[in-house]
């Protein structure tokens, strides 16, 4: 299971003590849940645990986001299947603290360059909902196309996709691989 290092950024597999981390950053806001529910630490954890399973079937999945300079979680994001179909999506969820300072798009385009050059994909979807206008003006700014309005996880969203060929690498946003080590500690 691989690490991503950018600039700023560090996006490393979830471990089984993340979930108060991640917990700090969506599961206590009704605004950073998918549904608009808070989450109470223990269903946070399983999250965690939900997301360390897809990396060890899939081989890859959503990375925790930490911030190099702090150390600290200020979010998830990466890639993973969509279910009920073959395609995978592009996640991201970033603390309200971090909001507007361009860590979703770091993260995202980190995933992406991932995604079409380390895993060879030959495109990567979007789910978002609606009335989430941050996270649909992210996705068009990456490059991604509408292709429908739809119902999915229970909720009305717009579905768009990148494919590899309108993909555009953006060289100034320089990172590396690398093989997760031993977790650092995080708060």
């Amino acid at each position: 299971m691989d690490s991503i290092e950018t600039r700023r950024l560090l996006l490393r597999p979830f471990e089984e003590d993340d979930g108060p981390a991640l917990h700090g950053v969506v599961g206590n806001d009704p605004d950073m849940t998918w549904d608009h529910s808070v989450r109470s630490v223990e269903k946070v954890s399983r999250t965690v645990i939900e997301r360390m399973s897809h990396f060890a079937e899939h081989g890859f999945g959503v990375w925790a986001v930490i911030e190099k300079v702090a150390n600290t979680m200020v979010g998830q994001t990466g890639l993973q299947r969509l279910p009920k179909t073959e395609h995978v999506e592009l996640v991201t969820y970033t603390a309200k603290r971090a909001w507007r300072l361009g860590y979703a798009h770091e993260a995202c385009r980190a995933s992406l360059r991932y995604g079409f050059e380390i895993l060879g994909l030959g495109e990567i979807w979007a789910v978002v909902r609606k009335e989430n206008s941050a996270g649909r003006g992210i996705v068009r700014k990456l490059g991604f196309q509408f292709v429908r309005d739809d119902v999915i996880y229970d909720a009305n969203v717009e579905v768009s996709r990148l494919s590899k060929p309108l993909y555009q690498i953006d060289a100034s946003e320089f990172y590396r691989v690398f093989p997760a080590r031993t977790k650092r500690h995080i708060t």
